[in-house]
């Protein structure tokens, strides 16, 4: 029992690897970014309008707002974008 112990406490033959997060980003210089999805297209184009229409509302609510409006979009409407 003991040198089971022993070997299931013993770190031999495993490895911890870091992610540095800024390492990372050197090994790979200019990763092309994801394209946006139709609800991020939607959002950026009617997110001017409804900030101008609530003008008192935070941005999180204008976020929610945008989310409604594309609930109640039709699938075909949807896929447009």
């Amino acid at each position: 029992l003991s040198s089971m112990k022993q070997k299931c406490s013993s770190s031999e033959g495993t490895s911890t690897a870091v992610n540095n997060k800024n390492t990372d980003k050197q090994e790979q210089p200019e990763k092309p970014k994801r394209p946006m999805n139709g609800f991020m297209l939607f959002a950026q184009r009617n997110r001017t309008e409804l900030n101008k229409k609530y003008p008192d509302m935070n941005n999180r609510m204008i976020s929610t707002k945008l989310s409604e409006e594309w609930k109640k979009l039709p699938d075909s409407e949807r896929r447009r974008w």
